[in-house]
């Protein structure tokens, strides 16, 4: 009877420990990919070229909205970028601006979190005084910002922090919230 009392009352822990599952594990908040993209900008920079002209791009700053209103299962990101123009002898430096929507995902892999399924929100130039859309120059910029974005992570475990090392033992899902990415795990 007593073997039976402690298999039942063990069974019903594990019971209660499995309804619990998934269990929240890990929160990265907009400030914590703002400085991640911020910190290895050099990714998004590049030498692009428009029309045989060469350019050099330059990441200025970086934004992002973690599921916001209008695409709520996505990570905003809104870059703005400096392109120097080589045009005879000056360098003419012409200011574009991207918001981008994009899906996280993560890696188990990697234990990072990629952007995958872009969609340009808005891209404006401004160039000497003109202020609008410049197509061919916007879509350059786009296509070297979202190709490095697909290639690199926004996000990285840290294998030297404790909590975060633990972390990418599991296997890991990601769910968007207003304002966060939740890693999650049935632990």
């Amino acid at each position: 009877m007593k073997k039976f009392l402690i298999v039942a009352v063990w069974l019903l822990s594990l019971a209660g420990c499995a309804s619990h599952a998934p269990v929240s594990v890990y929160s990265l908040s907009a400030t914590q990919l703002e400085q991640n993209l911020q910190s290895n900008s050099e990714r998004l920079q590049g030498e692009v070229e428009l029309m045989g002209m060469p350019m050099r791009m330059q990441v200025n700053d970086v934004g992002v909205d973690i599921g916001p209103k209008q695409h709520p299962d996505s990570v905003q990101l809104s870059v703005d970028n400096t392109v120097f123009v080589q045009a005879l002898a000056l360098k003419v430096p012409v200011r574009v601006r991207l918001s981008i929507a994009a899906k996280p995902v993560f890696n188990n892999d990697d234990d990072a979190v990629y952007l995958q399924d872009f969609t340009i929100i808005n891209a404006d130039v401004d160039a000497m005084g003109y202020r609008g859309k410049l197509a061919p120059l916007s879509q350059q910029v786009q296509d070297t910002v979202t190709q490095a974005l697909r290639q690199y992570p926004v996000y990285t475990l840290n294998s030297q922090d404790p909590k975060q090392a633990l972390l990418s033992r599991f296997d890991l899902a990601l769910a968007v919230k207003p304002g966060e990415i939740t890693l999650t795990s049935g632990l």
